[in-house]
């Protein structure tokens, strides 16, 4: 225990026995070896390894313990990102720190945005982290700039954290994992019970679009999912990738202008027109002003 600055908490000491599984793991292994050269949608589920397991090699244990270790090797897989900054795309975070104010120290939150292919960065501090200071960041941010950002790419975990926080029900997973869990999901007849608790989520985060491709289904399943969630909950999507390359990964034109489009116009109620006009009418540049 000296070792640690602070307690480590519990660990192993040795890998949890499975003496049901133990003896087919090499059998598991090999099939997700064999899947990388496969298209994707012929590679195997978990429910389908535990199908080929039980039918071809006598297994007789459930299927929990053989959907955990699946996705347990899929999450050891290596994968390279590639690190590639284009001009005109920014990145956005808040920190904190200790400055002094008057004589007094106190903690204050910084709005970050820099531009990583130049390098180009705006600092300014605001006594809280709030919506108000982060639409007042982005502001300061396009004027310091000059214009706005082809793309802005956020810290998504501490995002869904804020959302925590206030009370939210928030749900992360990766664009991979989810796709497999939609495909798992149909093939056991239990698609629309996952459906309806992705749904619960006020705010969802889908990590590493565009890492793995994806087949036409699990691009349909993906597609359903995010329409599904409109006008019900807020979902924020992250890729490497330009929004014009979302193509290759959706494999469609219709999905990908439509996963960023809403299919339909927002409903306005007569009570409101009025406002919202004067809200337009406010907020639309002249032509002069814009950058």
């Amino acid at each position: 225990m000296l070792a640690f600055s602070v307690p480590p908490g519990y660990r192993r000491s040795r890998p949890p026995a499975r003496p049901k599984l133990d003896p087919f793991v090499g059998i598991i292994e090999w099939i997700l070896e064999e899947d990388k050269s496969r298209p994707a949608k012929q590679q195997h589920t978990a429910k389908r390894i535990f199908d080929r397991l039980r039918d071809e090699h006598g297994y007789g244990g459930g299927i929990t313990i053989v959907r955990a270790y699946v996705h347990e090797q899929q999450r050891l897989r290596e994968m390279f990102v590639p690190l590639r900054h284009d001009p005109g795309h920014t990145q956005v975070d808040f920190g904190e720190a200790l400055a002094v104010i008057a004589g007094e120290e106190r903690k204050i939150h910084f709005f970050a945005m820099d531009l990583p292919q130049s390098d180009a960065c705006l600092v300014q501090a605001y006594p809280a982290e709030t919506s108000e200071a982060f639409c007042e960041g982005h502001n300061a941010g396009f004027e310091f700039f000059g214009g706005v950002s082809r793309s802005i790419l956020y810290d998504n975990t501490k995002l869904g954290l804020a959302a925590c926080r206030k009370g939210l029900a928030v749900g992360f997973t990766t664009a991979a994992a989810l796709v497999n869990e939609l495909h798992e999901a149909r093939d056991e007849k239990r698609l629309l019970h996952l459906q309806c608790q992705l749904s619960g989520y006020k705010l969802l985060i889908v990590d590493e679009l565009g890492y793995v491709p994806l087949s036409p289904t699990g691009a349909e399943l993906l597609f359903e999912t995010f329409s599904q969630r409109y006008e019900r909950g807020s979902i924020i999507v992250t890729s490497n990738l330009p929004f014009d390359e979302w193509t290759s990964v959706f494999a469609s034109e219709r999905l990908t202008g439509r996963t960023a489009r809403p299919s339909h116009p927002p409903r306005s109620h007569p009570r409101n027109e009025r406002r919202q006009l004067q809200t337009q009418t406010q907020q639309t540049p002249h032509q002069d002003d814009q950058p």
